[in-house]
């Protein structure tokens, strides 16, 4: 538990595993709550000189956010750079051993690191992680036009989802937002034929967001499978995304 806390007090930017890549994600803003503007510029170190993974700039909230394939067994550093060239600060991750690394990196909190930073000298005064994830939505709780016909799934845990799907058919779910940013979209369907159905999200409604999502078959009925639907930025607070139905056939249970 030292190394880990150790870990997370110098570190400016966020190793969580998932399913594909190491999430890198970070928000930088002065003791006074402004945003840092600037860039990340992420090396691995390595001999005889770091090898440079990549440069990902500050949007105007002072967040940077990648999904890049990092080595858990390596060690990195990062350079936070502001506008004119200036290094305002520059972290290692730990020099530690391999079992040691995949340990910690897996049992990292997913989320956001949030830094503040002191104005007067740029140092860091604080780092914590901040929930980044949404909490399942479930279409049997959206408002549905026209009226969706509901039933319980058969697997466990799965709860409602809404079938007997149209095509034009909308879902409008409120969602609860931790804190404003960018949030990966996946939805859980299950299609029992051999042409099933495509959906999108929208947000605010009438805007598309993320990327179309086409169910595949999925063996039966009472199968579900959960797709990436790309990512959608949301402020903080309750507010509804719609789900839209653009072809059939499929059933929808949540998403998040």
């Amino acid at each position: 538990m030292k190394r880990i806390f150790v870990m997370l007090s110098v570190a400016v930017f966020c190793l969580a595993v998932t399913a594909n890549a190491t999430l890198v994600r970070a928000r930088f803003t002065f003791d006074d709550g402004s945003p840092v503007a600037g860039k990340v510029v992420l090396f691995r170190v390595a001999t005889p000189a770091d090898v440079q993974v990549g440069t990902y700039t500050l949007d105007a909230q002072g967040r940077v956010s990648s999904d890049i394939a990092l080595d858990p067994s390596a060690n990195y550093r990062a350079q936070l750079v502001a506008p004119g060239g200036t290094v305002l600060q520059e972290v290692w991750s730990l020099p530690i051993p391999t079992t040691a690394a995949v340990a910690i990196f897996q049992t990292l909190p997913s989320g956001e690191l949030d830094i503040v930073l002191a104005k007067a000298d740029a140092s860091v005064k604080s780092a914590q992680f901040v929930p980044t994830t949404l909490a399942p939505t479930k279409f049997a709780s959206c408002a549905s036009n026209p009226p969706a016909k509901i039933a319980p799934t058969r697997d466990l845990g799965g709860g409602l989802f809404v079938g007997w799907i149209v095509a034009g058919q909308e879902l409008d779910c409120p969602v609860k937002v931790p804190v404003a940013g960018n949030y990966p979209l996946n939805v859980r369907m299950s299609c029992g034929v051999a042409f099933c159905g495509t959906v999108h999200f929208e947000y605010p409604i009438g805007t598309r967001v993320g990327t179309e999502v086409s169910v595949p078959y999925t063996g039966n009925w009472d199968t579900y499978r959960t797709l990436p639907a790309g990512e959608v930025t949301l402020p903080a607070g309750t507010v509804t995304m719609r789900l839209k139905v653009d072809s059939v056939y499929l059933n929808l249970n949540w998403f998040d």
